[in-house]
């Protein structure tokens, strides 16, 4: 039971805080509560690794040496409806700032630019069928690449999370 009881005040600090930190973190967190019959419930869940941002939109987050590529909820928003989207073919290798894909949305079509560099390792099919994923889950079922990262140093070149907001505040001034 004490386990329990510190695992729960675990969860609480760490939800509670927030990371700043430039190291991506991937950390379950249990939260226990009683139902109705006075037995007690656990529920998991994995807080998100730390995204970094581009100046061109596009975040990354990474895991294990795989980049997770999508773009912003600030950029899906500027965009519109997107309703069609072309990425890499797996294998292929993207370079930092170049082009590795378009997204059309219903006012302009728009490229997408590489935030790192490496070996496309996966595709989000879901986002071809579905283009409108990458408006309505940008961060969870829009990602659009999974790369193999080929100089993890590129991403000290890439905004967190707090300056992405400060650099977007400043364009809709």
């Amino acid at each position: 039971m004490a386990a329990l009881t510190c695992l729960r005040n675990l969860s609480r600090i760490v939800t509670a805080s927030r990371f700043n930190s430039a190291k991506a973190i991937n950390l379950p967190i249990f939260n226990a509560s009683k139902n109705a019959h006075g037995r007690w419930i656990h529920q998991s869940t994995i807080l998100n690794a730390e995204r970094k941002y581009s100046k061109e939109h596009e975040w990354v987050s990474v895991e294990n040496g795989v980049g997770t590529i999508g773009i912003s909820k600030y950029a899906q928003e500027k965009l519109g409806d997107v309703v069609y989207v072309s990425l890499p073919d797996v294998s292929e290798t993207i370079t930092t700032d170049e082009e590795f894909g378009i997204l059309e949305s219903v006012k302009a079509a728009n490229d997408l630019f590489a935030p790192v560099s490496g070996e496309v390792v996966e595709i989000n099919d879901d986002v071809l069928d579905r283009p409108s994923l990458v408006n309505s889950s940008p961060f969870e079922e829009g990602w659009l690449i999974k790369v193999r990262l080929s100089n993890k140093k590129e991403l000290n070149n890439l905004m967190s999370e707090s300056e992405y907001e400060d650099f977007t505040g400043g364009l809709n001034q």
